[in-house]
Parts: structure tokens; sequence; C-alpha cells
């Protein structure tokens, strides 16, 4: 809590990256780095923490959650503008924003269709992008929460709560700063905090919707969440990923049962 605000730059090997960014790291270099690499990298560190304000992108669908403006506007520091599905893509893309919120909880097909929309886009380098959807998706826009964009750090949140604690992570703000109603929000989902963030978990199981609800679950707690959908698709997961904490299987399966 007293040093979440503090952006951090991780330089390591490329596989660690996917990690790095998932715990709220700003900006991640691979090994071998050249020195321009790392010059750039330092650059970018300094204009960020001298820069006053912190832009915050939600894209929101007609009838969408009327408090979320509310609910982040009052992150002191933070610039919100709200944009339709339609016109987000280029706001993405401007370099403005330091975190994007798509807002699932009216219409979640046109926010998992932005999602979609953005896999193709020229995003800033660990742009993170918080996906809001307090009712459950179908198993479409599911899978394509799931695999889209797997280079960009993206978030799958169920509560307000969680939004605005994973808002105030990646703007990397001070808590102390923030609002009494929000230090009450980060402080709920801080004591609900396992320990588990970090970590790799792998599910394997036919049944999209026991898929989305482990997700939506463990992502909360800053696990790094992969799936299959059959036994042997499970076994080509455990294989090509690498450093798996866990492997959640479903006993009965077809063709390939646990």
């Amino acid at each position: 809590m007293l040093t979440r605000h503090i952006p951090i730059h991780i330089i390591s090997v490329q596989e660690q990256r996917r990690r790095g960014v998932k715990m709220g790291a700003y900006g991640f270099t691979g090994k071998p780095a050249e020195r321009d690499e790392l010059l750039a990298a330092f650059v970018r560190l300094k204009d960020f923490v001298e820069r006053p304000e912190r832009g915050l992108l939600v894209v929101k669908g007609a009838g969408g959650d009327a408090a979320l403006e509310g609910l982040l506007g009052k992150q002191p520091g933070v610039v919100v503008k709200t944009v339709r599905p339609g016109s987000a893509l280029k706001e993405a893309e401007s370099g403005n924003y330091d975190c994007v919120v798509i807002d699932c909880s009216s219409v979640p097909a046109q926010g998992t269709k932005f999602l979609g929309d953005l896999s193709g886009a020229a995003l800033a380098d660990g742009l993170p992008v918080i996906v809001y959807a307090p009712k459950d998706l179908s198993a479409k826009n599911m899978e394509i929460v799931q695999t889209r964009m797997p280079r960009i750090n993206k978030r799958l949140v169920t509560s307000s709560d969680a939004l605005v604690y994973e808002a105030a992570l990646f703007l990397h703000q001070r808590v102390s700063d923030l609002p009494d109603q929000t230090q009450e929000a980060v402080g709920r989902v801080e004591r609900e905090d396992t320990g588990l963030a970090g970590t790799r978990v792998a599910i394997i199981d036919d049944d999209i919707r026991n898929i989305f609800s482990l997700t939506s679950v463990l992502e909360q707690y800053g696990v790094e969440v992969f799936h299959a959908e059959d036994g042997r698709g499970g076994i080509d997961l455990v294989r090509k990923i690498r450093g798996l904490n866990v492997v959640l299987v479903d006993i009965m399966m077809p063709e390939m049962d646990g």
C-alpha cells in the first residue's frame, strides 16, 4: 500500500514480461537490451513521474454504468474521458492515456468487440486495459476477453471496488491521496488479497461458464489464468506455458477425461 504508487520498469528476459505487467509494472524491457532501449525506458519513466496528470479513457456503450464517471473521476490528478466504442479506437491510439476501462455492464458485445478491435491497434507499449463486467459474459464474449491481445495487459473485474483498485494501481496513485470512499474500496480489495498475485493457473474444462467464473475470481487477485476446453488441448497448454503454479482440471470431459 505504501509503495504501490511508485512506477517500476522491469528489465528481464521476455518470458517475465506478461507476469511483470500483470502485477502492475509501468514498463518492461527485454534482455539483452541495447543502450538506446535503456535510455528510452528511463526517459519514458521520467516523463511519467513528472507529468502532473494521468489520462483515463472510459469506453462505454449506451446504457452503461452511469456511476462509472463519477467513481473514476474523483481521483485527484486524473483526467477522465468517456467515449462510445465507435470512436474509441482513435482515442486509444493517441498516446494520451495511461489506462483504458471498457464498460461491459449493459451491452457486453459492444465492449468485447472493441477489445477485439484493439488487437490490431497501435497502442502504447504496456497500456493496461481493464474490462469491467459486473454481469456474466457469454461464452463468445468470454473467449474474446481471454484470447485477444495476448501482449496487452488486460484485467477482467466484476465489481466497482476491484475496478477502482486496478485503476489506482495502473495510474500509480498514492493511496493516501485518494478520496476516503476510494481508499475504503482499495482497502476492501487489499484485505481480500490472499497472496496469489503473480501466480499462473491453468484451467482445463469443457464448460466455458466454469472457466469464466473461475477466471473472473482469480484475476481479481492478480492471478494469470490460461485455459483449454478439452484434455488434449490441456496437455498442449501445460507443455507450452512455462512456470505454471497449479492446474485445475475438470474430471468429466469428452474424448479425454481429467
